[in-house]
């Protein structure tokens, strides 16, 4: 795509009829195809942030925005949980919207967020609760960071290709690991491993599966499927 724009201070001015930007409280430039706006260094006033729908990939820009209370950041760029590490010295931040940006996608975003940010009460639509923050001192971030570069990766063409056929290779190994084991003692041998195996397929096919259809559900769909994982992680 085309470069995104940088955000100005006459930009700033223009928008918010206030001289010095370092006064300036609450900004919001919502879809504007911004890329940079590391001006915000120079806003050490500021509470509220609406920028989204936006070019942004990185968080360091508000990591010395230390009065921020709301980040509104949907629909950016921003594509390592790692980046979150960025808003950890912000004391007032409370509330974050992260949804559509590459890092939502990855299974764990919600619990490594509430870990690296434990002040935050309210992520995407959802408020933190305390069974998030409960599972989520359990997480181990050096984990996640390591499995989310296999995770990483953003949403070409080629990657559903290679997705959709990556399911289907594996429904269809799954339906083969089916068929009966011969009744010879090398035979009960390897049934035990093919259980075994073909557990762990069907957990990955499941898992791959419930993973695409995440990605067409609407909010409040997902909401009711956050509480019930809530529920069963807690179990």
């Amino acid at each position: 795509g085309k470069m995104g724009k940088k955000l100005t201070e006459e930009m700033i001015r223009d928008k918010t009829n206030i001289d010095d930007i370092e006064q300036v409280k609450d900004l919001n430039f919502w879809a504007n195809d911004l890329e940079d706006v590391s001006i915000l260094s120079r806003m050490p006033s500021i509470e509220t942030i609406s920028l989204s729908l936006n070019k942004i990939s990185s968080l360091s820009f508000f990591r010395s925005c230390i009065k921020l209370e709301e980040l509104f950041l949907r629909k950016n760029k921003i594509g390592s949980l790692k980046e979150i590490h960025y808003l950890k010295n912000l004391p007032c931040l409370k509330v974050l919207w992260l949804w559509d940006n590459p890092l939502s996608s990855h299974p764990h975003y919600r619990l490594y967020i509430v870990k690296v940010l434990p002040n935050l009460k309210k992520l995407d639509n959802a408020a933190v609760s305390d069974e998030e923050r409960t599972a989520a001192k359990k997480l181990d971030l050096a984990t996640l960071e390591s499995e989310e570069s296999e995770v990483a990766g953003e949403d070409t063409e080629e990657n559903k290709r290679v997705n959709d056929s990556y399911m289907k290779s594996n429904f269809i190994k799954k339906e083969k690991i089916r068929k009966p084991p011969s009744g010879t003692s090398s035979g009960s041998h390897s049934r035990g491993l093919g259980k075994r195996s073909s557990l762990s397929q069907r957990n990955d096919n499941i898992l791959t599966a419930v993973m695409a259809l995440i990605n067409e559900l609407d909010k409040s769909s997902l909401d009711l499927i956050h509480k019930e994982i809530g529920k069963k992680i807690s179990e």
